[in-house]
C-alpha cells in the first residue's frame, strides 16, 4: 500500500489529536545551559581577585592561565605583577618564581603537568587599592583541555533550488574535564555559507547544530561542518572538521518527490586510571545520543495558514517521540531572496520545517517538510536556522543567538525505525510512514595498556586507557 494518500474530501481534523506542547524555552548563547567541569581556582585578597586554569595539553606539557577578571570577561582592568608556583614532587615541593610578569591575563607554560594534579599559586595584583600590592593565593586544579569533536552531520541527500536545507551537525567534548566555547560553521563547496557564534558545550555534554542554507544553483554539493574559536584552546584540532556529506540539488521539485531518513545512534564509554607517588587518579565517561531526521516531498497545494501536522517515530513498536499537534508560533513568511514559504515548529525534542512553493513554475505546488529530532543537551541555531523571522528594516536579520534546552534520550534505538507524518489543512488530507527495516552496528574499540613512564618532579607514573564506541545506523530514501 502507497503510504502517501491524498484526500480531496473535506477533512474533519478528527484523526489529529488535538492536544499541544509548550514552546522550549530559549536562552541567548552567551547563557551557559549547564556547567558541571572542573571549577576554575579563584582567590580574594581585600578588593583583589584572580581566577585561574591550568590546562594539560596532547603532547603532556601544560599552560597555567590568570586573569584578575574572569574567562567570560577579558575586560579586566588591573594587573599580575609576580607570579610563584608550589608544585608537587615526589619529594621538596618545586617552588617557581616568575617576576617578569605584567598584565592582567598572564600565561606561563610549563613543560610538564598531569591530569587533576594540585599545586599552589600566589598572585601579586596591583592597581586595585591604590599604589598597594595585594597577594592573592589560590590552589589550581590541572584539567585537559576541551576536546570538540563532530560525531555526525545529517543532510538529506537531495534538495530543491530556492528550499532551505537542514544540516544537522551534532558536537561533543569527549575529555570531560572543562567545556568549551565555540564557533560552528557549514561549509559547502568549501565556502562558508552559514554559522552559530559562541556555542557552549559542557564537559563530556553533547549539542546540535542546526544551519538551514538555500541553495541558488542546481548541481552537487559537499557539506562539511567546522568547529574553531575554541576557547579554551582544543585538545586536538585535527577531529575539528567533519567528513564531507554529499547531496544533490534540483532545479524543480518534480524531480525530487520521496522522502529520505536515517537513524543513528552513538554509545561511548571510557575508563582511564592514572598513578604516581602523589596521586592515584580514576575517570569514567559514558555518553549516548541518539538522532532522527526525515525529509519528505508532498505533491499538490497546501493551505499554510490552516496547516496540522503531527508526527510520530517508533522503533521496535516503542515510542521515541509523539508529537500529534506541532506548533508553528511565528507563522509562515518567505525566506529573503527566496520564491518560497516557510514556518518553523518545535514539539518537545523535535524541530520541523514546513515549505510551500506556489510559483507558477509548480503548477501542482510542492510542500516539503522536515522533521529533526535528537537527544543532545541543546540546539543551538545559526544564522539561517530561522526563515519565519521578517526584516523591520535594513539587511535581514536571522535568530542565531539562541539555544533550548530539552530532555534525554527516553528509547533507545533498536533494530527498526517507523515514522508516521500527517499533515493536513482542512481539505487535504496527506500522510507518509517510511519504515526503516534495519540498523547496521559497528563497534570499535581502543586499549592503551597499563604503561610507566619518568616524571621529572614524580618520579614513576604509570596510567592506563580503555574505550568502546558502537554506532548504529541507516539510511532510506523512497521515490513516489
Amino acid at each position: 500500500m502507497n503510504p502517501r494518500l491524498i484526500l480531496t474530501a473535506i477533512f474533519t481534523g478528527s484523526l489529529l489529536a488535538a492536544t499541544s506542547f509548550a514552546q522550549p524555552q530559549t536562552f541567548p548563547n552567551s547563557v551557559k545551559y549547564k556547567d558541571s567541569g572542573i571549577r576554575n581556582a579563584t582567590g580574594r585578597s581585600g578588593s583583589a581577585a584572580i581566577e585561574a586554569r591550568a590546562l594539560v595539553n596532547k603532547n603532556g606539557s601544560g599552560d597555567l592561565e590568570v586573569t584578575t577578571g574572569t574567562f567570560d570577561d577579558s575586560s579586566a582592568a588591573t594587573g599580575v605583577s609576580k607570579l610563584q608556583l608550589k608544585l608537587a614532587t615526589a619529594h621538596t615541593p618545586d617552588t617557581r618564581n616568575y617576576n617578569d610578569v605584567d598584565g592582567a591575563n598572564v600565561s606561563i607554560h610549563l613543560d610538564e603537568l598531569y591530569r587533576h594534579e594540585t599545586f599552589d599559586l600566589q598572585a601579586s595584583v596591583r592597581g586595585v587599592d591604590g599604589s598597594r600590592t595585594d597577594v592573592v593565593d589560590a590552589i589550581a586544579t590541572a584539567v585537559l583541555r576541551p576536546d570538540l569533536t563532530i560525531t555526525n552531520v545529517s543532510a538529506a541527500p537531495h534538495g530543491v533550488v530556492g528550499y532551505p536545507m537542514t544540516v544537522h551537525a551534532t558536537i561533543r567534548e569527549q575529555n570531560g574535564d572543562v567545556g568549551a566555547r565555540a564557533n560552528c560553521r557549514l561549509l559547502a563547496n568549501g565556502a562558508e555559507v552559514d554559522r552559530a557564534e559562541g556555542i557552549w558545550v559542557d564537559a563530556g555534554g553533547t549539542v546540535d547544530c542546526m544551519f538551514r542554507h538555500p541553495f541558488d544553483d542546481a548541481g552537487d554539493v559537499s557539506l562539511q561542518v567546522a568547529v574553531d574559536a575554541v576557547s579554551p584552546g582544543d585538545w586536538d584540532d585535527a577531529n575539528n572538521l567533519s567528513e564531507p556529506v554529499s547531496t544533490h540539488i534540483y532545479g524543480e521539485a518534480q524531480a525530487v518527490y520521496a522522502s529520505s531518513v536515517h537513524a543513528l545512534m552513538n554509545h561511548d564509554v571510557s575508563t582511564q586510571y592514572s598513578h604516581s607517588a602523589v596521586w592515584d587518579v580514576h575517570s569514567d565517561g559514558d555518553s549516548t545520543t541518539e538522532q532522527l531526521d526525515l525529509t519528505t516531498w508532498v505533491r499538490g497545494p497546501i493551505n499554510l495558514l490552516n496547516a496540522k501536522l503531527s508526527t510520530s517515530a517508533q522503533t521496535d513498536g516503542q515510542t521515541i517521540y509523539d508529537y500529534p499537534d506541532v506548533q508553528f508560533p511565528r507563522g509562515f513568511r518567505k525566506p529573503p531572496r527566496s520564491r518560497v514559504t516557510c514556518g518553523s515548529g518545535e514539539a518537545g525534542s523535535a524541530r520541523v520545517q514546513l515549505c510551500y512553493n506556489p510559483d507558477a513554475n509548480f503548477p501542482e505546488g510542492s510542500t516539503m517538510v522536515e522533521v529533526n529530532y535528537s537527544s543532545s543537551n541543546v540546539f543551538y541555531h545559526s544564522w539561517g536556522y530561522d526563515y519565519s523571522r521578517e526584516p523591520v528594516f535594513g539587511p535581514p536579520q536571522y535568530v542565531f543567538d539562541t539555544t533550548t534546552q530539552y530532555n534525554d534520550i527516553t528509547q533507545p534505538l533498536g533494530n527498526s525505525v517507523q515514522w508516521d507524518v500527517t499533515l493536513s489543512d482542512g481539505t487535504r488530507l496527506w500522510r507518509d510512514q517510511p519504515f526503516l527495516s534495519s540498523l547496521e552496528s559497528r563497534d570499535d574499540r581502543m586499549d592503551r595498556p597499563w604503561s610507566c613512564g619518568f616524571s621529572p618532579r614524580y618520579g614513576e607514573v604509570c596510567s592506563d586507557y580503555h574505550s568502546t564506541s558502537s554506532r548504529r545506523e541507516g539510511f532510506l530514501t523512497i521515490f513516489q
